[in-house]
């Protein structure tokens, strides 16, 4: 059996962790969905600002959207800050339309409006 595969080709481009200036810290989260039965779940972590390792959490949603395990992760995330007294957040997630709503950059409706 023949298998193809076709690579873009790209100039190499370096990525480096820099620390963050103390008392920050950093969140991170990620919603995900199986595609097949739509259960969705979030997780994250939460660092210090030389990266070590504070806590994660990982929660199991239900039958929701992905855009929705996106934000849940978010809340999730920032409600766990919240416990831990740090006020001080860089936030990281991968999905840009929901960092979109939470900033105000894009409407959103009353289901979404829950959670931001």
């Amino acid at each position: 059996m023949a298998c193809n595969i076709f690579v873009k080709s790209q100039a190499p481009r370096w990525i480096s962790w820099q620390p963050l200036v103390p008392p920050f810290c950093m969140l991170n989260t990620d919603g995900s969905r199986l595609q097949e039965i739509g259960l969705a779940r979030a997780s994250g972590l939460v660092q210090d600002h030389l990266g070590a390792f504070i806590q994660g959490f990982s929660v199991n949603i239900g039958l929701v959207s992905i855009f929705l395990a996106e934000l849940w992760g978010c809340r999730e995330g920032l409600i766990l800050c919240r416990h831990r007294g740090l006020k001080h957040l860089v936030v990281e997630m991968d999905s840009s339309s929901a960092m979109q709503v939470i900033n105000g950059l894009k409407e959103h409706d009353s289901l979404v409006a829950v959670l931001v």
